[in-house]
């Protein structure tokens, strides 16, 4: 009896652990769909910080591009001064020994002058005195001629020594600035190299984009890139090339997204290249504009294109609008700076118009909204189990029960037989032990019971 009461206590205590289960689990799922939106937040910023750290990585090296420029600038105009005053320096040392020949000249000349007038005029006796005064005079010379020496070296020494260490820091200057224009040259080729390979990859991607159906690829990869960040998987949350039938034929999304509440989104990529390109290789501003406003006239068209399809009336769960997907951010703004009412105009026409940064924002609150409802559904499943669980239980009180009426009447016919026991067989039994028969343990009284079962019954609404 004791082993029976304790297994209905322990199945009153699951029935309130389960239910004190559910609530404690309810409180998890409100901190687990908070955390979810924070890092939904969080991913976001951080991909906005990593383009913003890329942008200034690119101007850092823009600008020391410029200061390396200005520096073999300065270098080079440097090294034109040095040898200005290298050369006037050496043009006025010239000059000086120019001028010294020159009076060493007129010197010899004059002698000879003299020389052939004192002849000429006097026999021996002036050419004596000339042979003296030639004598004093040479010596005269001589000490002049020394003394200019001297103070010609006295002058050209500083100037020697100048240009030694002209000569010193030209050679320096020179090797700086040969390191320095090896390194530039380098880090020219090098960007050359890089401009040429990027040019060369971007006419390929232009070439590429030009073809209609590399357009199309090339969408349906950058929808696809975004439905797999936001978690909408494809074999999750939304189908991709799915077909609606109309009368004059198959109409098939580029993708379908389903909702919860069996409601669909359906997004349509759009690639309009072909104006925007032309634009971009334009020079002449009004050719500019008029190819951007041919762009912006290329998706008004695929807006009606998409309007004219009435998706709506085509799939079973009536889809409220489209989702017309530009995988770009410079082609949507491009056509918005010409035709700022395009997005008014898509909305009038049931056509959404969505960039990847606006897509994104709306696969991820569409793939929280999924989340939600995962969770709303094993919320209805768990109240379901409840449910289920305390029917169950009832129902074993119920034979539970009976199991105690039948305890009750069981005790009853008991006790009405302990009489009969007592007075008619326990007697005739005790008798034969008068009558010395031989028995290994004498037989003791038999007592009523009474104790009787306890019923349970569980309560209303509990």
């Amino acid at each position: 009896m004791e082993d029976l009461i304790g297994i209905i206590l322990l199945v009153l205590g699951l029935g309130m652990g389960i239910g004190f289960t559910y609530f404690v689990t309810k409180d998890r799922v409100e901190t687990a769909r908070e955390k979810a939106m924070t890092e939904s937040r969080s991913q976001i910023e951080a991909l906005n910080e990593n383009i913003r750290y890329k942008e200034g990585t690119i101007t850092d090296l823009r600008q020391q591009l410029e200061g390396l420029h200005k520096e073999r600038t300065e270098l080079i105009e440097e090294r034109s001064s040095l040898r200005q005053q290298l050369m006037t320096e050496r043009e006025k040392l010239k000059e000086q020994v120019e001028l010294l020949a020159k009076a060493e000249e007129r010197f010899t000349e004059t002698f000879r002058s003299l020389s052939y007038q004192a002849l000429d005029m006097n026999n021996r006796s002036f050419l004596a005195l000339a042979e003296e005064n030639l004598k004093k005079f040479q010596e005269k010379a001589n000490m002049d001629l020394e003394s200019r020496q001297r103070s010609i070296e006295t002058v050209l020494q500083p100037i020697s020594s100048t240009l030694t260490s002209l000569d010193t820091v030209i050679k320096k200057v020179e090797e700086d600035h040969l390191k320095s224009t090896v390194q530039i040259q380098e880090g020219i080729r090098q960007l050359s190299e890089n401009e040429l390979r990027l040019q060369a990859e971007t006419a390929k991607l232009v070439n590429a984009l030009r073809t209609p159906g590399v357009r199309g690829r090339w969408g349906e990869m950058h929808l696809r890139r975004l439905v797999e960040m936001a978690g909408m998987t494809e074999h999750c949350d939304f189908d991709e090339q799915m077909s609606a039938d109309a009368e004059e034929g198959k109409r098939r999304p580029d993708m379908v997204i389903n909702l919860p509440g069996d409601r669909t989104i359906i997004v349509d990529s759009k690639v309009p290249l072909t104006a925007y390109l032309e634009a971009l290789e334009s020079s002449d501003e009004e050719t500019r504009r008029s190819c951007l406003e041919r762009h912006a006239r290329q998706i008004r068209t695929h807006i009606d294109d998409l309007s004219s399809k009435k998706y709506w009336d085509l799939m079973d769960n009536d889809p409220e609008f489209v989702v017309m997907f530009i995988p770009g951010e410079m082609f949507f703004s491009a056509a918005l700076e010409i035709d700022p009412q395009l997005i008014e105009y898509g909305v009038s026409s049931k056509v959404i118009l969505a960039s990847p940064t606006t897509l994104i924002a709306l696969l991820l609150a569409i793939a929280h909204g999924w989340r939600e409802h995962h969770i709303a559904e094993n919320a209805q499943k768990i109240s379901s189990i409840g449910k289920e669980l305390y029917d169950r239980i009832d129902k074993f009180r119920e034979s539970y029960a009976k199991v105690g009426k039948h305890l009750a009447s069981a005790v009853d016919a008991y006790n009405s037989s302990v009489p009969t026991f007592q007075s008619r067989l326990l007697v005739s039994a005790r008798k034969l032990k008068e009558l010395n028969v031989t028995v290994e343990e004498e037989i003791d009284d038999v007592c009523e019971v009474e104790k009787t079962p306890r019923y349970h019954q569980l309560e209303e609404g509990r």
